[in-house]
């Protein structure tokens, strides 16, 4: 399976769909889902079976489980939902792919802050930034925002779990800690990491690309370290063109 036309396709999609007015509902866990979440995550199913015969798909919006699939498809269509509704740019659309249980390519895209990251992405840029910034989950209670931010100098709350991932990745943020996560929320996320030489705990163990569970949730950490002499590279897409950031070599 080639997945670069596949990729561009899945953005072209999002794209289009985020354009379309929207309304949201309250769902019983008191969080909120739009209609753009709902159609995002049939455009995707939908395109989906141009590129696969057959497969499993786990989204947010929904569950179809083909027992005789060797592909399984995980999306959160909208990651963020909160600051989408409410006009605040950091959200974004996550999707990993496995076969026969195994990773196989993973992408995260965040539309309003032109930022993708994929598996068909190389290590090709450089830094030596040191953030001293933890991200942590908006998921947690008060009282476990203010025992665990005492351990650290700065924390922020973003409200999208795939933005702090990617920063983490990136280097914006020291590391990410959410107690209490969904496997669409960062499946996709956690195996770019690994990817991209991040330490991934989930429920204290090292994490090595497993599949996780859509009826489970895990305690996940995240954080960056750099060898020496290590590069990276995102992607922005603008339009109908992908345009590749190179920053000089800083080593």
């Amino acid at each position: 399976m080639r997945y670069d036309s596949f990729e561009q396709s899945v953005i072209l999609t999002i794209d289009e769909n985020l354009r379309k007015p929207s309304n949201f509902f309250i769902k019983e866990d008191k969080s909120i889902v739009t209609d753009i979440d709902k159609l995002i995550s049939k455009k995707i199913k939908v395109l989906c079976k141009h590129f696969f015969d057959d497969f499993s798909f786990i989204s947010e919006e929904e569950i179809t489980k083909n027992n005789r699939a060797l592909y399984t498809i995980v999306i959160d269509p909208i990651d963020g939902t909160e600051n989408f509704a409410n006009n605040i740019p950091i959200f974004g659309f996550s999707l990993a792919i496995y076969f026969n249980e195994s990773h196989e390519y993973s992408l995260l895209y965040f539309p309003k802050l032109n930022l993708k990251l994929s598996s068909l992405d190389e290590k090709t840029i450089s830094t030596k930034q040191k953030s001293r910034i933890v991200a942590l989950s908006s998921s947690m209670t008060l009282q476990e925002i203010i025992t665990e931010s005492k351990n650290y100098e700065e924390y922020r709350i973003t409200g999208c779990a795939t933005y702090n991932i990617f920063s983490v990745i990136t280097k914006s943020f020291k590391n990410y800690y959410n107690p209490r996560a969904c496997s669409w929320d960062i499946l996709a996320g956690i195996n770019l990491a690994i990817q991209f030489n991040c330490k991934v705990l989930i429920d204290g163990e090292k994490y090595y690309g497993k599949y996780l569970q859509e009826d489970k949730r895990y305690s996940l950490s995240i954080s960056n370290w750099v060898p020496y002499n290590w590069k990276w590279r995102i992607t922005t897409w603008t339009s109908s063109e992908f345009f590749l950031y190179n920053s000089e070599q800083l080593f």
